[in-house]
């Protein structure tokens, strides 16, 4: 079945259009639904994945420098608020760095289809089919 369904998306047909052609031949059409919102065809390509990590290391860098002009011009003037707006300045730089990590890399967000409405099938709720 999943080879069925990504020759189907090389062709260029829709998962709505690839439902209809497979729904006759699947006994349990909630499962086939659910199989062919979830597919992911293909991976991400070379530039994209490259770009994805230079994106990241621009991140880092430009962390590195915020902390650094902090710690230049602000800690000599007073050095409580320096410090902190370092710490500040790391914290979100992590939180921003692993949000950007897990959008590039691992990102499991299903793509709404607007036939077989599975723009709440992340949340694990079963959509209604047309049928």
């Amino acid at each position: 079945m999943d080879r069925q369904i990504e020759d189907l998306m090389k062709q260029g047909l829709t998962r709505s259009e690839i439902f209809e052609q497979l729904k006759k031949q699947s006994s349990n059409q909630m499962r086939l639904a659910n199989k062919i919102a979830t597919f992911e065809h293909g991976s991400p390509s070379t530039q994209t994945v490259l770009l994805n990590r230079v994106l990241m290391v621009l991140c880092l860098l430009q962390a590195c420098f915020g902390i650094w002009v902090i710690h230049s011009n602000v800690v000599p003037m007073d050095e409580e608020f320096g410090w902190q707006g370092i710490v500040a300045t790391f914290i979100l730089t992590i939180f921003y760095f692993v949000g950007l990590f897990r959008k590039s890399f691992c990102s499991g967000q299903l793509i709404p289809d607007s036939i077989l409405r599975f723009s709440s099938a992340a949340t694990g709720e079963m959509p209604p089919l047309n049928a």
